[in-house]
């Protein structure tokens, strides 16, 4: 029996071998976005992929597989490679030049299963279509135009509910992003992440003349930014003046801004639509609250621009306000720094501890105006867990029971097994504490030799009984 009691002790070891290699080695990947095909042609793939902590990721190891609609084997579609920033973007795609890696394609429209693993651990899954291995239930298929996104909770937090279709949703606007900054190898240069324009002139505006303003090419989008934040004026400057939302053009030809609205507050109570302007090339426009009315809460919130249909094209959260400085991007990095309105940002100034927001450090987090349905906000309050942190707890939190329930079965099963010689040893201590007392009674002339007597039968018994336990 002793031998099952050392099994037992073996298996919680490995059990907790196990249970930390989980919680600390597994990459904090999700797959965000899918497109199974473009509007110019079906078989143009592409699939995004993004760090959800603050933390640099390992990508060596992770592949990404392919799985039929009732197939039984996973294909490998590729091998991730580099390391990726925190919130950091990764793009896999057989038709994009500047994607972060390529791949053969050759994914189902209909019908297929998407996963992410490392080290033969599953760490995450799509389904859709008529998919009969996915989470749960799988996402309905795309169009040739469009794309499934995963949908974000109220603070810009991915939702992760292991139910593909109360995680994801078709979107009409496919926007999968590359975060060239992510991908850092040692023998690599780096890069000017996609969309944040000629970064080398960060001294001054760019203020190109109309003439050398182009409008945008037939059928290449336009992309306009929110570039900086000031919340906080110092007096004699005012909140209802001096506040101000900067945007960005980080494209090669001119922007009209007039279909594009900024909403700030709870709820997204205040909004503002700006007037007709062609913004330029590389140009930073700051948005005074004396001319918006929107405002922007000390205390920490969010703000975002919408685009012409109405769609989310790029949200920024900020932590709590610091008087007088402006939450800003430089390079795709956010942090305070000192406001610089309509011009390039300053780089930010670092503190200990700073806080990192996501939504901020993804540099761009889209959210169609299908999020803003009925369906939508329904499916997405469906998972009361929705976050990787919290699907990462409950695997935490159900290691932590599992590790309790076999110390428990080894502690009881030891209890069982040696319970005569517990119970011998409690008697010796009983014995041995009672002639103590006797002895001190003795010597000081109150006591009797009859508990003396006791307790020499009780230590020859003690003693007979662990040598016939002992051989």
């Amino acid at each position: 029996m002793k031998f099952v009691a050392i099994t037992l002790f073996c298996l919680l070891g490995l059990i907790a071998k196990v249970s930390a290699q989980e919680s600390s080695e597994l990459p904090s990947l999700l797959m965000n976005e899918v497109s199974l095909g473009s509007g110019i042609s079906a078989t143009e793939e592409v699939i995004e992929i993004v760090n959800t902590t603050g933390d640099e990721v390992e990508l060596t190891g992770v592949i990404l597989q392919y799985k039929s609609q009732t197939g039984t084997n996973w294909t490998t579609k590729a091998s991730l490679i580099g390391r990726l920033r925190p919130y950091g973007r990764y793009l896999v795609s057989n038709y994009i030049d500047s994607a972060s890696l390529e791949f053969n394609g050759g994914l189902s429209g209909s019908s297929g299963h998407l996963r992410l693993v490392f080290d033969e651990i599953e760490i995450d899954k799509i389904g859709w279509g008529e998919a009969i291995d996915s989470y749960e239930n799988p996402v309905a298929s795309p169009d040739s135009s469009q794309s499934l996104k995963r949908h974000v909770d109220e603070d810009g937090r991915f939702i992760n509910s292991r139910d593909n279709l109360a995680d994801w949703f078709l979107s009409d606007h496919p926007t999968p992003e590359n975060d060239r900054l992510a991908i850092k190898d040692d023998e690599a240069t780096t890069e000017t992440p996609l969309g944040s324009g000629d970064e080398s002139k960060d001294t001054t505006t760019i203020t190109n003349p109309e003439s050398t303003s182009s409008p945008a090419p037939a059928g290449q989008p336009s992309r306009i930014l929110i570039s900086e934040v000031f919340p906080d004026p110092v007096s004699p400057q005012r909140d209802s003046e001096h506040e101000f939302i900067e945007l960005y053009n980080p494209n090669a030809f001119a922007v009209q801004i007039s279909g594009y609205s900024l909403e700030s507050g709870s709820s997204w109570r205040y909004k503002h639509v700006p007037g007709s302007y062609s913004l330029k090339p590389g140009e930073y426009l700051g948005l005074l609250s004396q001319d918006t009315g929107l405002t922007l809460p000390n205390s920490g919130s969010a703000v975002r621009l919408l685009g012409p249909g109405g769609h989310e094209v790029h949200l920024v959260e900020y932590p709590k306000a610091e008087s007088g400085m402006s939450w800003a991007e430089h390079r795709g990095v956010w942090g305070w720094t000192e406001q610089t309105l309509h011009q390039p940002n300053n780089p930010p100034i670092v503190e200990e501890n700073a806080p990192v927001l996501a939504s901020n450090a993804e540099n761009i987090e889209k959210r169609d105006v299908e999020f803003a349905t009925k369906e939508t906000k329904s499916a997405q309050q469906a998972p009361v867990n929705g976050t990787l942190a919290d699907v990462s707890l409950d695997k935490q939190a159900v290691n932590n029971w599992v590790l309790a329930g076999v110390g428990s079965v080894a502690v009881l099963y030891a209890i069982y097994e040696y319970s005569n010689d517990i119970r011998i040893r409690i008697r010796q201590c009983r014995g041995y504490f009672a002639h103590r007392r006797e002895n001190r009674k003795q010597n000081s002339g109150r006591g009797d030799n009859r508990t003396a007597q006791r307790y020499r039968r009780w230590k020859n018994y003690a003693r007979k009984r662990l040598s016939t336990w002992s051989g």
